[in-house]
């Protein structure tokens, strides 16, 4: 999935680079830049726009177990993992939920750990997690998944204007989803668009904010299921999403990453477009 979203970012890079409303580079590869930068037609203001191709996670933090209880893994500084932990604390995850006894977090205690002298490395009954085979790991996973996955994950419904406010952090004032259209994050809208489609008699763009429904969500969550790797993640998700009127990037089939030149060529994607002169 993460390849097919990588590849969905560059796909629309190249799409709107004939209508000179895209600047820079496709798809960054970094967690602290938009996916998209957009920019006026005359080049003069630029704003980012988080890509995604269907619902989905939109932000995640890792979870670790030592010392006998759950923490947040390392920020390490980052703007939008801060923001993250301030979520999760604001919710009250660890005493709350996580590290509460009478919940199937806070019950059980997990074979994937982290060393309590350095919480980087991870270990499994005190031994580092790298000495085990794959069969072992994937043992291992197994096992806590059985433990932690299904009806005993951690989720938590949110105000979507949670969501809207990481991808701000990350100077983004917009969202386009493949499936479902385009919108402004909380409202924000930094080229100016909402007012040129008003003049020109169309229907503003909705507000993410207002179109989604959104949760926290704690996890087993493998990472290679090849090589048995596996980790604890705090993800903020979205789903039950209302359908934009606009759509920067339509896709041919979700299954996919390829954009339906066709669609973005409907009046309704074309009155955005030139919104944007």
């Amino acid at each position: 999935m993460a390849q097919t979203g990588f590849l969905y970012e560059k796909n629309t890079f190249k799409a709107l680079k004939s209508y000179s409303i895209v600047h820079g580079v496709p798809a960054c590869a970094s967690s602290t830049c938009p996916d998209i930068v957009l920019q006026t037609a005359n080049g003069k203001t630029k704003s980012g726009c988080e890509m995604k191709k269907t619902p989905t996670a939109a932000g995640s933090l890792v979870m670790k177990y030592y010392n006998g209880k759950w923490h947040f893994g390392e920020t390490d500084g980052e703007d939008e993992k801060e923001f993250l932990k301030f979520v999760g604390t604001e919710r009250n995850l660890l005493t709350g939920y996580m590290n509460k006894k009478t919940t199937p977090w806070g019950k059980s205690v997990p074979l994937l750990q982290n060393d309590p002298s350095n919480p980087n490395k991870k270990i499994a009954k005190g031994k580092p997690f790298g000495s085990y085979t794959t069969k072992e790991k994937k043992a291992f996973y197994a096992t806590d998944l059985s433990k932690y996955g299904g009806t005993n994950e951690v989720k938590i419904n949110i105000p979507a204007s949670i969501i809207c406010d990481y991808y701000i952090k990350k100077e983004c004032s917009y969202m386009n989803v493949g499936t479902h259209g385009f919108y402004t994050l909380n409202g924000h809208d930094d080229l100016g668009l909402q007012s040129k489609i008003k003049k020109a008699g169309g229907v503003l763009i909705p507000n993410f904010a207002d179109s989604v429904s959104a949760q926290i969500r704690i996890r087993c969550q493998a990472k290679s299921t090849s090589r048995g790797e596996y980790q604890f993640t705090m993800t903020l998700q979205f789903f039950g999403v209302s359908a934009s009127p606009y759509n920067l990037a339509p896709l041919v089939n979700k299954a996919g990453a390829a954009i339906d030149i066709r669609k973005l060529k409907q009046s309704n994607n074309q009155l955005l477009i030139e919104a944007f002169g």
